[in-house]
């Protein structure tokens, strides 16, 4: 979150009602958070996240109409005192959207999948479609790709 927020660490904070109730709006209290890298690290961090999923493991993540940073993960599952289990992995992608104006970020894991271990094969896609739905839902405008902003 800190790269998504221009460098900013977020503090976390408790939501006390969603808001559903008219009785019980939603109630909230956040608190600055403080930065620990600069602006422009976290600018080119997001560049270099925004690569991954346009040319490198992430092209799964990919959403439509929006600039998408991420990374993809692929871990085996380490077995107390003996190691790692033998054909046991967790997949994961971790991004942000809109890359460029972040709204949210998500992170997919997948524990111990099927039809292949790497977090660009099977979470990446699960990313790809959450995200495709949540920015649908909460109305964020396209924002455009940077591969179809580019001369070809």
């Amino acid at each position: 979150m800190t790269v998504a927020a221009g460098g900013v660490r977020p503090r976390p904070h408790l939501v006390r009602s969603t808001g559903g109730d008219p009785d019980h709006p939603l109630r909230e209290k956040r608190v600055a958070g403080r930065p620990v890298i600069r602006p422009e690290t976290a600018r080119r961090l997001r560049e270099m996240l925004e690569q991954v999923v346009e040319t490198g493991t992430g092209k799964a993540a990919q959403v439509a109409g929006y600039r998408v940073a991420g990374k993809t993960g692929t871990a085996q599952k380490a077995v107390p005192g003996a190691g790692y289990a033998g054909g046991g992995y967790i997949g994961s992608f971790l991004g942000i959207v809109p890359a460029d104006d972040p709204k949210f970020a998500v992170l997919v894991l997948i524990d111990e999948p099927r039809g292949g271990h790497y977090g660009g094969v099977v979470a990446a896609p699960a990313f790809r479609e959450i995200c495709r739905q949540s920015l649908a839902y909460l109305g964020v405008p396209p924002t455009g790709t940077r591969l179809a902003a580019r001369p070809r």
